[in-house]
C-alpha cells in the first residue's frame, strides 16, 4: 500500500474519488490533522480525511468501464497508456492504477500538483 507524500496528494486532488466504499473492510485514511494514516473500516466523516483507495479498489473502480473485457484487455490498456509517456511521476503501482482511472474515467493527468483536464492543457 502506498503511503507516500505524493500518493497522499494525489488522492486529496482527485476530488471526484473523495469518498470510499461502504462496507469494505480494511479502507485506508491519511488524517492531516495529525498527519497519520490509519486503516478504517468505515469513513467517520472527519474533515481532512483522505481516502487512500488500495489498488483493488482502483481497479475495480476501472474494470466496470470496461464491461465483459478480460482483464488482459484491461491491462493492455494500462500498458499502452504507460507507455504513451504520460507516466513520468508515477512511482508506485497505487500511483500508476490512479493516474489510469483518473484518465480513463475523466479524462485527466496528473501533472505533480493538480489532476488537470486534457483539453485544460
Amino acid at each position: 500500500m502506498d503511503t507516500s507524500k505524493e500518493y497522499i496528494k494525489m488522492c486529496e486532488k482527485a476530488e471526484e474519488l473523495n469518498y470510499s466504499p461502504s462496507g469494505t473492510d480494511g479502507n485506508w485514511y491519511y488524517y492531516s490533522e495529525e498527519n497519520m494514516i490509519r486503516c478504517r473500516n468505515s469513513y467517520e466523516g472527519d474533515f481532512g480525511d483522505v481516502w487512500l483507495p488500495r489498488q483493488d479498489q482502483l481497479q475495480e473502480m476501472i474494470s466496470k468501464d470496461f464491461g465483459n473485457c478480460k482483464w488482459y484487455d484491461v491491462l493492455e490498456s494500462l500498458i499502452n497508456y504507460y507507455q504513451s509517456g504520460d507516466f513520468e511521476l508515477i512511482t508506485s503501482m497505487e500511483q500508476l492504477w490512479l493516474a489510469f482511472v483518473m484518465k480513463e474515467k475523466y479524462q485527466k493527468t496528473w501533472d505533480g500538483k493538480e489532476w488537470r483536464k486534457e483539453d485544460d492543457e
